[in-house]
């Protein structure tokens, strides 16, 4: 399952200290904001988890980017910006980071930060559901529930996004799937399920080499 920016995962523990000192490395820069977001360790200070996301971001790294853009987005730690939250997303989303691209894709489909853009919508969420997000899987099976974006009305390219989706334990996805699922024959099903576990072994060849 993909990591969003709500969760955490195997951080390295680090002192409490002030963001004029502490490391220097981006990544740990970014592990130590999340450690202030969610109080692992250390007390929760917003403000502080969005110094660091800010000091990592600045170096290069693609999760604080994306977390950082969150930042403004929501006004964690900072006054809410939207245009600094689509910079963020878009500058963490190009250098390859899940969250981002969904979170981008969320902005252009919302029109948030951003003239509303389905077809960006659908390029960021694509990108970001190839690489495993399952939220974006779910919102590219939407796509395609609906016809959005240009894309065709197609009930089984939404069975096979609603099934990575599901595998990936996000709410909502199972029921979408078999919903999908109604408007499809057998022979539809089976050929949706077998595209559905191709795309998951590509999925995951493609971490392996990240």
């Amino acid at each position: 399952m993909v990591k969003g920016y709500f969760l955490l995962a195997g951080l390295t523990l680090f002192a409490v200290v002030g963001c004029d000192s502490g490391p220097t490395d981006p990544k740990a820069q970014f592990d130590l904001g999340q450690k202030y977001e969610y109080g692992d360790g250390v007390k929760e200070d917003i403000p502080t988890a969005f110094e660091w996301y800010q000091k990592s971001a600045k170096q290069g790294n693609a999760e604080a980017m994306g977390a950082l853009g969150f930042c403004y987005q929501e006004g964690r730690g900072t006054p809410k910006d939207l245009a600094e939250a689509v910079k963020w997303f878009k500058n963490g989303a190009e250098k390859g980071n899940p969250s981002a691209m969904l979170n981008l894709g969320a902005c252009y489909s919302q029109g948030k930060g951003v003239p509303e853009n389905f077809v960006e919508a659908e390029k960021w969420f694509r990108k970001s559901a190839e690489l495993g997000h399952e939220h974006a899987q779910y919102n590219l099976g939407l796509f395609y529930t609906a016809g959005a974006a240009g894309l065709p009305r197609d009930f089984s390219e939404a069975y096979v996004w609603f099934s990575l989706s599901a595998a990936g334990e996000y709410k909502g996805a199972s029921q979408a799937r078999d919903e999908a699922g109604r408007n499809l024959d057998p022979t539809a099903i089976q050929l949706a399920q077998a595209r559905a576990s191709k795309l998951m072994g590509e999925i995951k060849a493609r971490k392996g080499k990240t």
